[in-house]
């Protein structure tokens, strides 16, 4: 209940301001083809997984989180107050960081590309269909699509790992299940970001 809760707070929270600027007709763009990307390189892939890992967006990520946790109180044992935020944020950089790095050795091992491009379609729903979509998928080297086994399999393992960590009330196979989920729905949730952005910053520099 606490994860389905979660990730549809996320969601709301990612996906209402874009449902605004879709629906607005002064916005609209004309269908294009998603740009094509070149392969990743080993250098790029490296650059990509400190920018994705500890970056400045991953202290907003970070702080949502620790919101959203605080505001459901989860784990409780660590209370509330700025002390308990805190530590919700340190643990939520904590999880981030083991998950950046399982899913970036996952995805140069197995030659994943997990980047976002976007979808070149026009209406909300099926830009939000797209972005949702992209969550469950990975492009191989030859540009191809497949199940995303790095991106799930990192939130699967970081879940259970950050378990170790984790006080008496929040270290069982279901809270890390309940965890893996939150992962995944924000991970839908900013993808549907990401693809509205554009449009969102377009708008907020014509007024």
């Amino acid at each position: 209940m606490e994860a389905t809760r979660s990730i549809l707070i996320a969601l709301a929270l990612l996906a209402g301001p874009a449902a605004g600027v879709a629906q607005t007709p002064a916005n609209t763009i004309p269908a294009v083809k998603p740009a094509a990307l070149a392969p990743l390189t080993a250098r790029e892939r490296l650059r990509l997984y400190f920018t994705q890992t500890y970056g400045p967006v991953i202290l907003v990520r970070a702080a949502a989180s620790g919101g959203i946790s605080q505001w459901a109180d989860v784990p409780n044992e660590w209370g509330q107050g700025a002390d308990a935020y805190g530590q919700r944020v340190g643990n939520s950089l904590a999880k981030h960081a083991l998950r950046g790095a399982l899913e970036h050795g996952a995805a140069a091992l197995l030659r994943e590309d997990n980047r976002y491009r976007a979808s070149g379609r026009t209406g909300f729903w099926p830009r939000t269909r797209y972005a949702i979509t992209h969550t469950f998928l990975a492009r191989d080297a030859a540009g191809g699509r497949h199940f995303a086994y790095s991106r799930f399999g990192s939130a699967l393992g970081a879940a259970f790992l950050s378990r170790l960590w984790q006080p008496p009330g929040t270290s069982s196979p279901g809270d890390a299940a309940n965890n893996f989920g939150i992962s995944i729905g924000v991970d839908a949730g900013f993808s549907v970001f990401r693809e509205f952005w554009p449009d969102i910053k377009r708008r907020l520099r014509k007024k």
